[in-house]
């Protein structure tokens, strides 16, 4: 037994210890903010995690401007991948800090991926061809008016996507968890949506709504569409009243 107990004990202080070598090697904000302005050449997309907030304009120039404390700037990883994806990680774990805003401008963007706290806004009017949107954990992605011919949108966890108004040709969602779609007000012709867990999304389908649900995910919609559904659990397709 006295065994067992000088286990546990050593057990113990082999946890603690450990996290207190962790600690040292995080990351804690130091000083005012400042803005720091950082050359990239033209990227499709931008990928994003921790706690940071990216807001995004479409632009004929491509420019990116960080602003936070100085050594959370300099603990800041970009790398841009092989299909032009912009992406932002920590070196180091940063424990606590004022925040990092990401400001970015560029004439073509397919692709947002958003994970952990982190948020991005679209925030001036968007005109592509096509726009793939996931995000997972606490994270939320918006767009202010976004005018595309394709939508394709991922999330799980407590996830969110919005657009405040729009128009689409497609949109299809696959979403998981407590995640949420809000684009009631960007009129889509055709509206394709996959949803597990207590999931929810709010559309706006003008000729045909295909809805694949289960748990307690709910689609409301807006529109005449056509409607094929496939429901198990308590899972509904509801028209907004």
């Amino acid at each position: 037994m006295k065994k067992l107990n000088l286990l546990s004990i050593l057990s113990l202080l082999f946890v603690v210890f450990t996290a207190c070598d962790d600690e040292k090697h995080n990351i804690i904000g130091e000083g005012e903010k400042i803005e720091v302005e950082h050359p990239i050449d033209n990227i499709e997309g931008v990928s994003v995690g921790y706690d940071m907030k990216v807001f995004i304009q479409q632009s004929e120039l491509t420019s990116l401007k960080i602003v936070g404390q100085s050594n959370i700037i300099d603990n800041l990883d970009l790398v841009i991948s092989g299909d032009n994806i912009l992406k932002f990680k920590y070196d180091k774990n940063v424990s606590k800090s004022d925040g990092l805003e990401i400001y970015i401008t560029s004439p073509m963007i397919k692709e947002l991926s958003a994970s952990g706290a982190s948020k991005i806004f679209m925030v001036n009017p968007f005109d592509i061809d096509e726009l793939a949107v996931a995000a997972s954990g606490d994270a939320h992605i918006s767009a202010e008016s976004l005018l595309a011919n394709e939508v394709e949108v991922s999330l799980s966890g407590e996830s969110k996507f919005d657009v405040e108004v729009g128009i689409a040709s497609e949109l299809t969602i696959s979403m998981s968890g407590d995640s949420e779609v809000d684009t009631e007000d960007m009129e889509v012709k055709d509206v394709t949506a996959q949803q597990s867990g207590s999931s929810v999304s709010r559309v706006f389908a003008t000729e045909t709504l295909t809805a694949s649900l289960s748990g307690s995910s709910i689609v409301y919609y807006k529109g005449e569409p056509k409607i094929e559904e496939s429901t198990t659990g308590s899972s509904a397709v509801k028209k907004i009243k």
